[in-house]
């Protein structure tokens, strides 16, 4: 129970977004799609929240890092690969496939950043490889054009993202965004999505 007195407020904004990933989880396995994207939207807005109160508050630290990678793994990367393997995929073997390699790449990622956290270039900040955030709304990003009408896209969607798992684990640079309001722009762009489609 140490732990627990170890924890910060950014700590436990990122167990609310927790619970809000996980309720998504199980929305989009009962074929609820639209609460549970508007569900994990709502963990992705916790996410950022929880870093700008880290960062606000001074409380960055490992354990923090370590919380916050646990939520990431319910918030962006099982539920990415279960929205494909039931809504993108072309084929279930495809799914199992592409899924898996979400999971692998996703979790060997958030291990990576573990490991070294947010690097930085010439005073900006940036992570090591595609993040697992891109991989989310690439997912989603195809969901929704897969809803306003293009289903017979689905090999695409796969060639899509199958390339862009291992380019979690390569170099390029992902750089942070300096300003916390386009992250805010872009969830609610499909929040609202999520609501009219």
């Amino acid at each position: 129970m140490d732990v627990i007195k170890k924890l910060s407020k950014a700590d436990y904004i990122s167990f609310t977004g927790l619970l809000f990933a996980w309720i998504s989880n199980i929305l989009i396995t009962a074929n609820l799609a639209k609460i549970a994207i508007l569900m994990s939207l709502t963990a992705f807005a916790l996410d950022v929240l929880d870093g700008a109160v880290a960062r606000k508050f001074k409380q960055d630290s490992l354990l923090g890092r370590h919380i916050d990678s646990y939520a990431d793994i319910f918030t962006y990367v099982i539920f990415s690969s279960i929205v494909f393997i039931k809504f993108l995929s072309p084929h279930p073997v495809i799914g199992i496939i592409t899924g898996y390699l979400i999971v692998l790449f996703g979790g060997l990622r958030l291990i990576r950043f573990n490991n070294e956290g947010i690097l930085k270039s010439k005073n900006l900040a940036y992570y090591r490889g595609v993040t697992v955030v891109h991989i989310y709304l690439l997912v989603l990003a195809l969901y929704f054009i897969q809803k306003i009408g293009n289903q017979s896209l689905s090999w695409i969607y796969a060639t899509l993202i199958i390339p862009v798992c291992p380019l979690m684990l390569s170099n390029f640079k992902s750089y942070k965004f300096q300003n916390p309001a386009y992250l805010i722009l872009i969830i609610l762009s499909f929040f609202i999505l999520a609501l009219f489609i």
